[in-house]
This record gives C-alpha cells, sequence and structure tokens, in this order.
C-alpha cells in the first residue's frame, strides 16, 4: 500500500488523487492547502477518502507525520523547490507536478538530498507514459533521418480572462514561475529532447505580460542538421498539426505529443497510413502516469521490469529538459525567483 499526501488542491490534485483511487494500492493519508479549511473542504470535495485522511496546518506536520511515505507536490511552481526539499529530507519519496524546478541547480540539489536520504524523486511529466507516446517515438526513431519538425501546442487558458480584468493569476506571473513556456511549452521540450537530444543552441522569442510572464511565444532548437520549432500559447487555441519531418520526405503528423489521438504517416510519392494501432486516450489524463509511479514505488529501490524508463534515464532526460527550457526562458527576458536566489 502506498500511503501519501498531496501538497496543493487544485484540479491537477483532483486528478492525482481520482487516478490513485482508480489505480488502487494507493491511500490518501493528509492534504496541505493554502489554509487548514481548505485542505478539509478538498478532502471533503473526493468520492473516496478515507475518514482518517488529515488535513495539514503547515508543510512540517505533514513531512514529519509517520502515515505518509510519498508526498505528490502540485503547489505553485515557485514553491515546488522548497516543498520538496523538505519532504525529501524527511525520508519522503516525491513527486513533483511539472515541470518540477525553475533551474538546473534546484534539480541537481533536490536530488542530492534525495541520495542521501535514499529515498525517490520523480516528476510527473505525464505524457510520456502514455502508451501512444511511445508509439509515436517508435515512428519517429523509424523515419531514418530527420531534418526538422513543428510542434504546437496552443491552449486558451481560462484564466486568462481574469488577467485581462485586472487579476494576477498564478499561471502569468512570473512570481510564481508561470508562463507558457514553463506549462505547455514542458510537454514540446521533453518530446524534442526525447527525440533528438540536447540542441546546439535554444532561442525563444516570446510576448512577455506586465507580470514577467510569457504569455505566448515561438520557440527554436538547433540541432547540427536540423532545427526545430515550438509554438507555445495560453492565449490561443489551435488545432494545428505537429509534424516531424524525414530525410526521405517522409512527414509523421499528429495531433499533439500528449493525448494523442491521431498519427499520420506520409510519403512524397503520394498516400498517407495511420500508424499504430493507437489506444485509447485515458479517461483521466493522469492515469498512465500514476500507473508508472506504482509500479515505481512499490519495486523500490529494484528496477519494475516493465518500465519504458530507467530512473537513471528519467532523471538525465529531466535534467537535459529543465537545463534546455532554462535557456530559452533567458533568452526572452523572463526572470523567475528562483534566478534571483541564484544570483
Amino acid at each position: 500500500m502506498i500511503r501519501y499526501a498531496v501538497v496543493g488542491t487544485g484540479p491537477i490534485s483532483r486528478q492525482f488523487v481520482n487516478a490513485a483511487t482508480d489505480q488502487g494500492g494507493w491511500r490518501l493519508r493528509g492534504v496541505l492547502g493554502s489554509s487548514q479549511a481548505r485542505g478539509q473542504e478538498f478532502l471533503s470535495s473526493q468520492h473516496v477518502v478515507p475518514a482518517d485522511a488529515v488535513a495539514h496546518g503547515s508543510l512540517a506536520e505533514l513531512t514529519r507525520s509517520r502515515d505518509v511515505d510519498v508526498v505528490y507536490v502540485a503547489s505553485p511552481n515557485s514553491l515546488h523547490f522548497s516543498v520538496a526539499c523538505e519532504a525529501l529530507a524527511h525520508g519522503k519519496h516525491v513527486i513533483v507536478e511539472k515541470p518540477a524546478f525553475s533551474t538546473l541547480q534546484e534539480w541537481m540539489t533536490a536530488h542530492e538530498i534525495a541520495d542521501s536520504r535514499g529515498v525517490l524523486l520523480l516528476e510527473a511529466a505525464r505524457h510520456i507514459y502514455e502508451d501512444n507516446y511511445q508509439i509515436l517515438s517508435s515512428a519517429v526513431s523509424e523515419l531514418g533521418g530527420v531534418t526538422g519538425a513543428s510542434l504546437v501546442f496552443r491552449q486558451y487558458s481560462s484564466r486568462f480572462q481574469a488577467y485581462l480584468a485586472g487579476a494576477r493569476p498564478r499561471v502569468f506571473s512570473a512570481e510564481y514561475a508561470g508562463g507558457a513556456m514553463a506549462d505547455l511549452g514542458v510537454y514540446q521540450l521533453y518530446a524534442a529532447v526525447d527525440w533528438f537530444g540536447v540542441p546546439d543552441e535554444a532561442h525563444y522569442h516570446a510576448r512577455i505580460l506586465d507580470t514577467g510572464a510569457d504569455a505566448e511565444g515561438l520557440a527554436v532548437l538547433r540541432y547540427p542538421d536540423f532545427d526545430v520549432s515550438l509554438a507555445v500559447s495560453k492565449v490561443q487555441a489551435s488545432q494545428q498539426d505537429n509534424e516531424v519531418y524525414g530525410r526521405e520526405g517522409e512527414v509523421l503528423s499528429f495531433n499533439s505529443v500528449a493525448a494523442i489521438e491521431w498519427l499520420r504517416r506520409s510519403r512524397p510519392a503520394g498516400g498517407a497510413d495511420l500508424a499504430g494501432p493507437l489506444r485509447p486516450v485515458a479517461r483521466n489524463p493522469l492515469s498512465p502516469e500514476v500507473n508508472h509511479f506504482t509500479r515505481r514505488l512499490l519495486a523500490y529501490p529494484a528496477e519494475p521490469l516493465e518500465s519504458p524508463y530507467t530512473h537513471d534515464r528519467l532523471r538525465k532526460l529531466g535534467a537535459d529538459v529543465i537545463a534546455v527550457s532554462e535557456r530559452l526562458r533567458r533568452s526572452a527576458g523572463v526572470v523567475f525567483p528562483a534566478d534571483l536566489r541564484m544570483g
């Protein structure tokens, strides 16, 4: 049985709890919200929650609980590092919502604490655990050479109207490490770095709000023989295809790098076919990652045999993604609190 607590009471935490409940083998032991009342409200709103689950009054109280083995962190991005480090220091396994941290230095420091305490630190980059993402990744590798790619993730945020009305939502605030690249762009970066490696150059041309966060932008990752463009936005919606281009004129087209619904392979001589077959998209988008975390935590310290990613591979991939995202953000002039702490 995996005994866990959640930090954060937003929609993503609710999705995680629902996915863990559906998976089985997880038991919610506590929650930490912005107030104890918010935590209690969160517990009361869940359909299946043990009656003795606790709404904690502080992070110190939660991390010292002997009834919690795993802490799931879905607080505002800027708080991920401090929350994760305290939980790790108290010997808890930690799952951090993407983006786990703002800088490579934070990633390395948190992993050093995890190593010293003999616990796991995992980033919840949910899409890489989806079956269809693995099918897409195989199709990319079968191209026999890549000459470029165009990845698009434009998703209109319901919080943008609040921003226009004068509010300062955290997802549109650099103070809370928000913005388009730190949210939607993580999906694209994981795919690009997973498929093609770390680029030689990384540039991001962004539209910056008066909160210091990027609302939208276009990033270019430059490799020795090709470029990859990343279009990202939280103020627009798009149905534009994503594409990867092969050396012999083939084109892989797909709707997204996450929640992949279709994948088509086109040839220069004409004709196209569906690559697959693809699996139905999970009703709860967090179910694939929870399935992965279940196997990893229950097998710990061994590696689950059926895992597509070893812990070392995930650790390196996550570090590379953060390093590239840091380069992109700085090229656009976006400054997060972690940058100021580093001096």
